[in-house]
């Protein structure tokens, strides 16, 4: 009796929540060899095999240009493989043939790319998708903020995003450290934007606090 590819795809959904991606691959080797499964695009993106899934989500969305499964996957493998230039183009390209709700899927990679590009206008576009009350929402927003040197509004919405992220970090070190470490770098992201404001606001004959903050930022960019 062979699995069902539901079946498979919560086994491989458990594992690779549990970081065990060893034995993800040894579930999916077994099923290929023994009953002849052909993998998916998200049993590759699970394994994080994101080359594998990225093509395998082109081909669907060549095929099919208004899935909305395939662009989301294809901005998913971009972001991860940090391919941000392709990432902003795609996300441009495509953003108005799909409705609200994909946009709020896609908006926070979309926003990511946009900062790795400089594209302040894109993310002021792609920013408005996200409430304001989430983490990403008020994130960016901040990031954009400052780019405007609208200090007080940019510290605003850090506080905001220092209050979810405490929420939101707290439960998941209950579940993992690992699952926790990207949450915990924003946390230190916050930070780092508290300087720069600090740093830009900083009276023109004030020399040395700009050098102790440019010192305090490159020493821990460096780490």
């Amino acid at each position: 009796c062979s699995p069902t590819t539901n079946t498979l795809e919560s086994l491989v959904s458990i594992n690779s929540h549990i970081q065990n991606q060893d034995g993800a691959i040894g579930i999916l080797s077994y099923s290929q060899k023994k009953f002849g499964i052909t993998l998916t695009e998200s049993w590759y993106e699970k394994l994080q095999r994101w080359e594998e899934a990225l093509g395998a989500y082109e081909k669907k969305m060549k095929q099919d240009p208004s899935s909305k499964e395939a662009f989301l996957g294809v901005l998913r493998c971009r972001f991860s493989l940090g391919d941000w230039e392709r990432l902003n183009q795609e996300a441009t390209a495509r953003w108005d043939a799909f409705d609200e709700s994909v946009q709020r899927s896609a908006a926070s990679l979309a926003c990511a790319s946009t900062w790795a590009v400089n594209d302040f206008e894109g993310m002021c576009k792609f920013v408005q998708v996200l409430p304001e009350s989430t983490s990403d929402g008020s994130f960016f927003r901040a990031i954009h903020a400052i780019h405007l040197h609208q200090h007080h509004l940019a510290l605003h919405h850090i506080q905001m995003t220092r209050a979810t992220m405490d929420t939101e970090l707290t439960a998941l070190i209950g579940e993992s450290y690992s699952r926790a470490y990207i949450p915990a770098i924003r946390v230190q992201m916050l930070s780092d934007l508290e300087e720069i404001m600090e740093y830009a606001q900083c009276d023109a004959g004030d020399d040395g606090k700009r050098e102790r903050i440019k010192r305090s930022l490159t020493l821990r960019l460096k780490d």
